[in-house]
């Protein structure tokens, strides 16, 4: 049969770059940091809160390859 939903969206998102605007402490910024990392994607996260403030998320992020700006 065809190719899964996560096999199109890998072909889709691998290799390109995306930005996630607001990190966050809620968990969702960081949902979508591992998604599209998982994906293949070239991701940067910024949030107006300073790496200290986000500590946690962070934290939960350092087994992935995301930038912080």
């Amino acid at each position: 049969m065809g190719d899964s939903i996560v096999e199109k969206l890998k072909q889709q998102f691998v290799g390109k770059s995306v930005l996630i605007v607001g990190l966050g402490l809620q968990g969702s910024g960081v949902g979508l940091v591992k998604f599209f990392c998982e994906l293949g994607a070239d991701v940067t996260a910024t949030d107006l809160k300073t790496e200290e403030q986000l500590s946690p998320s962070v934290e939960a992020l350092k087994p992935y390859q995301v930038k912080f700006s």
